[in-house]
């Protein structure tokens, strides 16, 4: 099939797996093993005993992200992070203001990459966790390495934020049909994508 749009591309990429026949590997399954666990776990009031994304979710979500890690090198890093950095803010991304939620994106993007992933590409892969794990805060993910080359990550941020402004009238508005998931977990993404720009985003990075 020939796509002729970036429209046409991120619906490919939203609605079939990349890995494989594995449908987690979909923008779709992608998110709802990423927001979507950490969203039940917030809802739960944060209780849950095991790893708040298994190993078998965890490694689809690093094979999509051109990780060199693998589960077990990171999950418990990655479990600290989520909850000294990410679980007591949770609940009030949504009521910040546009210039602190940046603020706290830059940071988290740096916090994950340094603290959680020991390769070369650390930015670009904390990055591209950060874009599924926490869709509330306006992340812009570094698809390719060569993207920050001799920059930091948050003069790339300021770039793409620049030009997704720009970008932002022209992209489609509607929210994408959700396919992945039980009623539950396609409700949480529902919610999701019609509250922010998230889809935007995702349209924005395949254009």
């Amino acid at each position: 099939m020939k796509l002729n749009s970036s429209f046409d591309i991120a619906a490919n990429h939203w609605q079939n797996p990349s890995r494989n026949s594995d449908a987690r590997s979909s923008g779709n399954g992608l998110l709802c093993i990423a927001y979507g666990s950490l969203e039940k776990a917030a809802r739960n009031h944060w209780n849950d005993e095991q790893p708040f994304i298994s190993d078998s979710d965890l490694a689809v979500l690093l094979h999509c992200c051109k990780a060199t890690q693998s589960p077990e090198e990171i999950k418990s890093a990655l479990n600290t992070f989520i909850q000294n950095s990410l679980q007591d803010d949770w609940a009030e991304y949504d009521d910040l203001t546009h210039s602190q939620r940046q603020k706290i994106t830059i940071n988290l993007v740096n916090t994950l990459a340094s603290s959680v992933l020991k390769e070369s590409a650390a930015t670009r892969v904390a990055s591209q966790l950060l874009f599924l794990l926490c869709p509330q805060l306006p992340v812009f993910p570094v698809i390719h390495d060569k993207d920050i080359d001799g920059i930091s990550y948050q003069e790339f941020y300021l770039q793409q934020k620049q030009n997704f402004t720009l970008a932002l009238p022209s992209l489609d508005q509607s929210c994408p049909l959700i396919h992945y998931g039980d009623s539950n977990e396609q409700d949480i993404i529902r919610k999701l994508l019609q509250a922010n720009n998230w889809w935007q985003r995702y349209l924005f990075i395949h254009s």
